[in-house]
C-alpha cells in the first residue's frame, strides 16, 4: 500500500512528486516539477508562498494548487 504524501515546502519529500496548479480566475491548469520552482523561489520555500508568487500565462494572479 502506497503512504500518503505530505508536502509543506518544496523541499519535502525530496522533491519527487509533481504539482497539479489550477488558475481559479480562469480555470487553467499546468504541472510544475518543484526543481524548477526552487530555483525560483528557494528549496526551502513554503507552497502557500509560492502560490502567492504565481501568475497564470493569461495575465491572472490568482492559481492555486488543489486544496490550498
Amino acid at each position: 500500500m502506497a503512504r500518503e504524501l505530505h508536502v509543506d515546502k518544496l523541499s519535502d519529500e525530496f522533491g519527487v512528486y509533481s504539482l497539479a496548479i489550477k488558475c481559479s480566475a480562469c480555470g487553467h491548469e499546468r504541472t510544475a516539477e518543484p526543481h524548477t520552482l526552487a530555483r525560483l523561489c528557494g528549496w526551502d520555500a513554503k507552497l502557500v508562498d509560492v502560490a502567492r508568487r504565481m501568475r497564470c500565462s493569461s495575465g491572472q494572479r490568482s492559481p492555486h494548487p488543489p486544496g490550498g
